[in-house]
């Protein structure tokens, strides 16, 4: 199996090389006490991605379960009952209150509902995992989504609890190879990073809500970004959020530039992301979340990563990331640590969309301080 470093197999963990491929017979699981998950929000992510992914941990040794879970839909609630076998409540208040929890992921909108349950979460206590965006009250009140997302992570600090934002691309093996590579030095110095997302679901929230993925690995791959100058449209009528499309010109601390472009006006099941990262003579792209290419020599051939497709030892679970947010968060809770992702990546991604929108609304360069600084003053007029 093809690895970078020698240290990340792409796509596939090392059991695949051993004869109980499947981890069946892995019982880790039953010889600790499980870390007790509850769930707000049982939605389609909740049901179709998180679930899964417990579950697919638990056959593979690590000891978490799902033991309750709050949804306001009746139809959805009967349903995880019967099929999960789940105690489940309409108001995540009432399963906070009765289950012996020792975490929660709060999977509902990020809107005023997402903000009350991180609220109840951290004053009780429990530890979380939170679907991106972290919290997002509107376009109009980013200032107050960013503050109020920025007083929840430190309340939690303050308590020791665990908080991971749900980006889960920062778990994908084509991430994780391409960060390794970056590290190793195999392009050396940073110079551009050049992003690609693009997509249709309609009604989705362009920058926070789907962006913010690609925000967030910008940050990880070529850190702090110090300000941006962007341009936005609205071509299609996107009923639901100012821009369809948007530009964005990215300068970063460390004197690295890039640019960024996202749309909702794409196709939604075709090929829709792309990053590149550019060095002195070298390059590497991750391409549509699924292979990496480093090209590094003039002479020598490119070196590729990407995963044998169809096989019947890929799981979306893993690969996704998904799996590996969870374990992460199951690890930190049990050991005390602080997880790859934290809430600040959560609020760094709203932070950096915040300066997106002021720079279109403005049409000038907007800074990182200032749109902090921004932030900062609602939170003491709240006060």
């Amino acid at each position: 199996m093809e690895t970078a470093g020698n240290s990340i197999p792409f796509g596939y963990t090392p059991v695949w090389a051993e004869k109980d491929k499947y981890q069946v017979k892995s019982s880790a699981n039953l010889e600790q006490r499980p870390i007790r998950m509850g769930l707000i929000g049982l939605g389609g992510v909740a049901l179709g991605k998180h679930v899964p992914a417990i579950h697919r941990l638990r056959e593979t040794g690590i000891a978490v379960e799902i033991v309750a879970g709050a949804e306001i839909d009746d139809g959805i609630r009967e349903k995880c009952e019967r099929l999960h076998g789940l105690s489940c409540y309409r108001d995540f208040r009432e399963m906070l209150a009765t289950e012996e929890l020792d975490a929660v992921e709060v999977l509902t909108d990020p809107g005023e509902s997402r903000l009350q349950a991180l609220t109840e979460v951290v004053d009780r206590g429990l530890h979380v995992l939170v679907e991106k965006p972290f919290l997002f009250l509107g376009v109009e009140r980013l200032d107050e989504s960013i503050a109020r997302a920025r007083e929840i992570v430190s309340r939690a600090h303050d308590k020791g609890l665990v908080v991971i934002t749900g980006f889960v691309k920062h778990f994908s093996p084509p991430y994780m190879v391409a960060k390794q590579l970056i590290e190793a030095g195999a392009i050396g110095e940073l110079s551009l990073v050049a992003i690609k997302m693009c997509q249709g679901w309609s009604r989705h929230i362009l920058l926070e809500g789907q962006a913010c993925h690609v925000l967030h690995i910008a940050l990880w791959l070529a850190g702090p970004i110090a300000g941006v100058h962007a341009f936005g449209i609205n071509r299609f009528a996107e009923p639901s959020y100012p821009y369809d499309n948007i530009v964005v010109n990215v300068e970063f601390d460390s004197g690295a530039i890039g640019t960024f472009y996202f749309n909702s006006s794409a196709p939604s099941l075709k090929p829709w992301e792309r990053i590149e990262v550019f060095g002195e003579r070298k390059w590497l792209a991750i391409e549509d979340g699924f292979s990496v290419s480093l090209h590094d020599t003039e002479e020598g051939p490119s070196k590729v990563w990407a995963p044998v497709m169809p096989h019947t030892l890929f799981f979306d679970e893993e690969f996704g990331g998904f799996a590996g947010e969870i374990s992460a968060l199951v690890e930190a809770v049990r050991e005390g640590k602080q997880p790859p992702v934290t809430g600040k990546d959560g609020v760094d991604a709203l932070i950096l969309a915040s300066m997106v929108h002021s720079s279109i609304r403005e049409r000038r360069y907007v800074s990182w301080a200032e749109v902090v600084e921004s932030a900062d003053k609602w939170a003491k007029e709240r006060v």
